[in-house]
């Protein structure tokens, strides 16, 4: 080392360039730390459902933040991924904390309605997920599963924002179809009762119930006949809106449904189907509700059968159901307005596993909404189930035609045995199970003599089976029990898109406490290889 450097090392002006540097990276450091620990408690106080809390924190971790930016020159993405985290988590805090006191929006001074400020945040997530996609240090550090799965949680939050822009108009019809999967229908359940639910701004302002039978004495003109249905259910008549979600492909059931409300002036812009059993798990996740009119409390274990019950053992005649249904909601209603952070969560996966497995559909009449909704193939539609590349797939459909709630106590076993042998063809065992205990005499005559319960005096299970597949694979025999069984269906149906299937229907009975095993045979002139056959099972069965 020269002189002259050692000199320079010991002058004060690079004793100064050494204090400065050291300085900077000090104050960085602590403003690192300061956003950080922001960051941390905010989280925890969104966590812990203290929105209010929650947005302050964000916003000084957000100023801070900044500073970072400022010093990596905007081109650290793990830095802008950071501060845009802190915008997205600020806004949506603001936007729960306003939503829970029922009250207009205040950003910034200015009074603005919920819809836009959520649809705001939907373009906050997209930046998010962009920073987060450019971010190769944080790439670098997580799992290709984790970060699958948060750019997944990003893409869905920054689509379900979205979803308010199409829904800002002063009012939203939502017509909710209450089913009762314990009579298995292609969508799920029977259709026993409706829900109209009006939405203004994104907020609840109105829920009318109507009792499905009620709705069938409206309706002037039924739907065409078809197979199954007319043989075996409706007396070769047309289906009114009792049967009205007969259709495997659950987009051309709405269209359906669609017609016949118009014909009691319901037009919903979007139409949800679920199950009861979703509202037993919200009851499980919120608590028991207390009926004060029925002096009665409502749990998980108890709704359906409440609800069933109500027709003949409080009141008489259907106008009580939907007063038994109104009842329930309302109170359920307060009781969802006063759960915790933690039971939100628990509801908002409920909901959305619900949706990923088809036990909840939806359709919407506005496009983009409803393309939105098929990304994730929530809606129902038959091009979900057939999505598999270089697969058969066999789409399973039962309609529990006997008019009961056999399907309470019926099990069922699916095989599917490919031909080793033989390239494209494949047999399906289907085996059922009836635990359900013959009624006795005196259960059934009540069931005669009460022709408001509208069930058959039984607990058989008439089933009947569709199986629907590409237009190329056909049903080639049918067995139950080693008898052959009569095909009554083997035709080509559309979907909503216009694609063909084809969908193959025949009878299957199972008296109670009895077991039937049908062997379907199946042949496809696709080319498929051998073993690349699946079967997939309707909304409803688990």
């Amino acid at each position: 080392m020269t002189n002259r450097i050692k000199k320079f090392i010991r002058s004060s002006y690079f004793s100064k360039i050494t204090k400065s540097v050291l300085s900077l990276i000090a104050f960085l450091i602590a403003v690192t730390l300061l956003t950080a620990i922001n960051t941390y408690l905010s989280l925890n106080q969104f966590s812990a459902g203290n929105f209010a809390r929650a947005q302050d924190l964000a916003q000084q971790a957000k100023k801070s933040s900044q500073l970072l930016v400022i010093f990596t020159f905007k081109q650290s993405h793990l830095v802008l991924t950071w501060k845009q985290g802190l915008e997205t988590l600020s806004l949506t805090a603001n936007i729960l904390e306003q939503a829970q006191q029922n009250s207009s929006l205040k950003l910034n001074g200015k009074t603005t309605n919920l819809s836009s400020k959520v649809n705001q945040l939907s373009g906050e997530v997209r930046k998010l997920s962009y920073e987060f996609d450019q971010s190769w240090l944080l790439k670098l550090f997580l799992s290709s599963q984790i970060e699958s799965k948060i750019n997944s949680y990003l893409n869905l939050a920054a689509d379900l924002t979205s979803l308010t822009y199409w829904t800002k108009v002063e009012q939203t019809a939502v017509a909710v179809l209450l089913q009762n999967k314990d009579e298995i229908r292609a969508s799920g359940g029977f259709l026993g009762s409706l829900a109209m639910v009006s939405l203004n701004q994104l907020q609840i302002q109105q829920i009318d119930f109507y009792d499905a039978y009620d709705i069938n004495g409206q309706i002037n003109t039924l739907l065409p006949p078809v197979p199954g249905a007319k043989d075996y259910l409706t007396q070769g008549k047309g289906l009114n809106f009792t049967d009205a979600n007969w259709h495997a492909d659950f987009p051309t059931a709405c269209s359906q449904i669609n017609e016949l409300l118009k014909q009691v002036e319901l037009k919903p812009d979007i139409t949800i189907a679920l199950n009861q059993e979703l509202i037993e798990q919200v009851i499980d996740i919120i608590g028991p509700i207390y009926l004060p009119d029925y002096q009665l409390e409502l749990t998980g274990n108890n709704f359906t059968q409440l609800a069933r019950e109500n027709r003949s053992k409080f009141f008489s005649g259907d106008k009580q159901k939907k007063y038994f249904l109104e009842t329930a909601f309302q109170q359920m209603k307060i009781k969802l307005e006063k759960t915790n952070f933690d039971q939100k969560k628990q509801l908002f996966f409920l909901i959305k596993n619900s949706l990923d497995q088809q036990q909840i559909l939806v359709h919407a009449k506005q496009k983009n909404m409803q393309d939105t909704f098929a990304k994730y193939s929530w809606t129902g539609a038959l091009e979900s189930h057939f999505s598999e590349n270089k697969q058969e797939v066999i789409y399973l459909v039962e309609s529990n035609v006997g008019i009961n709630k056999a399907n309470q106590k019926v099990e069922r076993k699916v095989q599917l045995i490919a031909d080793s042998e033989k390239n494209g063809s494949a047999e399906i065992e289907l085996s059922f199970f009836n635990n359900n205990q013959p009624l006795s005499q005196k259960e059934a005559k009540k069931i005669e003599e009460n022709p408001d319960l509208l069930q058959a005096p039984h607990l058989g299970y008439v089933n009947y089976q569709r199986i629907i597949t590409q237009p190329q694979t056909e049903v080639v025999s049918v067995s139950c029990q080693q008898k052959n069984i009569t095909i009554k269906e083997n035709r080509l149906i559309s979907s909503s898109k216009q694609n063909e299937f084809r969908q193959t229907g025949f009878l299957v009975t199972v008296p109670e406490q009895n077991q039937v095993k049908c062997v379907v045979k199946l042949k496809t002139t696709s080319g498929s290889e051998k073993n690349k056959w699946m079967v997939k099972l309707q909304p409803g069965l688990n």
